[in-house]
């Protein structure tokens, strides 16, 4: 009975999103990414394990549905558009062909790899204005300052007892999960960390995951620094930039922390008239990484940070000898999660490291073209009256780029939507505005002919 009504009420919402069709889509999917392990933490205990897969499976067809019905509604589709379906269904078919053997370890590697793909048409096919634009955003920071607050109140007065209390080892044994458990706390390992030279634990939240958490609140962070108006007051802004600074500190996600330092550092620094101080902001966030780069190679025991390089690295200097990859699945943490293999053939802490190491050739030059046409296409929105969002997205996107060296978990369904998604709605409504002009300037073209006439 729980189970029938957990799909009920996960179904309603996705099936209303499907209805509206538009920013409000948006927002839901953000409420369904940021709840989704809070509600299948709390519900495991009471469902089957069938339950639980078929919960997250309705997220992902609410956003082909909106993905689907948007394509087939629109009359004509840009060549980049076409482009970025053909590369997922070159991914699905690489899967079918190239794979590890293992059925769910291939499928959660193929969904990985096109997410950008995906979100960027959700994006591009929704979203018509800039006030959706605006909308969606002030609801995002909104939802991440809640989730700011309560992951406060969870990591000084609930603590880990309140996750086993829920039901976080059954959560854990239906992911898979359930070996990175720890005897002594109960929760996984990823709740804590040793990058400060001792044990400490990191802000979770909601979605139980910091990692994830630090990257989607790096986003928030720098909308609500640059973005000015979609505050009420001053005052309100500078709550919330305290607020999700002080979350993303506390999540330790390194990953995140490097968005937002990237991120700010090349938006002021494009937004400073300043050549000198434009130039000093560039400066300073090259020195914080070198310094990050330093540290993570100075004290590997209480730092990870090399594995994460070593799942670049390695990727790359084997792909001589496998010129079209190991084949989708074999890399990357997925195939370790999900595929039920012991070890993996390489290291998988890297999604551009993943993604050679799976798909060689094939997706290095899928994702750079991909990855030149998406952020080309941003820089020309900033020929329009776009240009400070556009400027925001673009750098973030950059961030989310760069991290994905280094970071596997960089790309994920939760951790990436809203970055691809913003990605695509900033060159729909510069699309769209062009579009708008061109007409304008045919209709005023005749006018003038008429006259003439």
């Amino acid at each position: 009975m729980f189970g029938v009504l957990l799909i009920a009420v996960w179904g309603g919402i996705c099936l209303y999103g499907l209805i509206k069709h538009n920013y409000i889509s948006i927002n839901l999917l953000t409420v369904v990414c940021v709840m989704q392990n809070f509600v299948l933490i709390i519900a495991s205990p009471y469902v089957s394990r069938s339950i639980y897969t078929l919960t997250i499976l309705i997220k992902e067809i609410y956003v082909w549905g909106l993905v689907v019905y948007a394509l087939l509604k629109r009359r004509r589709n840009n060549f980049f558009d076409l482009g970025c379906l053909l590369a997922i269904v070159f991914i699905v078919s690489y899967g079918v062909i190239n794979n590890s053997g293992s059925f769910s370890g291939a499928l959660v590697s193929v969904r990985q790899l096109y997410l950008p793909f995906m979100f960027y048409l959700l994006g591009r096919s929704i979203i018509k204005t800039e006030e959706q634009i605006e909308n969606i955003l002030r609801y995002y920071v909104n939802i991440m300052v809640f989730c700011v607050a309560f992951g406060i109140i969870e990591l000084l007065l609930l603590r880990d007892q309140f996750w086993i209390k829920i039901g976080f080892s059954t959560y854990a044994k239906y992911k898979g999960i359930e070996s990175g458990l720890s005897f002594d706390t109960g929760v996984h390992g990823a709740f804590y960390t040793w990058d400060l030279g001792f044990r400490f634990r990191r802000l979770v939240s909601f979605m139980a995951e910091p990692v994830i958490l630090g990257q989607l609140i790096a986003f928030a962070l720098i909308i609500a620094i640059f973005f000015k108006s979609l505050f009420k007051s001053r005052t309100q802004r500078y709550i919330y930039i305290m607020a999700l600074s002080v979350g993303l500190l506390l999540t330790m996600a390194k990953g995140g922390i490097l968005i937002a330092l990237y991120a700010f550092a090349f938006v002021l620094g494009k937004m400073w008239k300043n050549k000198e101080l434009s130039f000093i902001a560039k400066v300073g966030f090259v020195f914080i990484l070198i310094l990050g780069i330093i540290y993570t190679f100075s004290d590997g025991s209480t730092s990870n940070g090399s594995f994460h390089f070593a799942g670049l690295t390695e990727n790359v200097r084997n792909l001589p000898r496998y010129f079209f990859g190991r084949g989708i699945g074999s890399v990357g943490n997925l195939g370790y999660s999900y595929g039920g293999r012991g070890t993996l053939n390489a290291n998988g802490e890297s999604f551009i490291g993943a993604v050679i190491g799976q798909m060689g050739i094939f997706g290095i030059a899928i994702f750079s073209w991909f990855y030149f046409n998406l952020f080309k296409k941003i820089k020309k929105t900033k020929k329009s009256n776009l240009y400070d969002i556009s400027n925001i997205i673009c750098y973030l996107n950059i961030g989310l780029f760069l991290t994905s060296f280094v970071n596997n978990t960089a790309i994920s369904f939760t951790s990436c939507f809203i970055y691809y998604i913003m990605a695509g709605a900033v060159c729909s409504v510069y699309s769209t505005i062009r579009n708008t002009s061109k007409i304008f300037n045919n209709i005023r073209a005749v006018s003038i002919q008429k006259e003439i006439i």
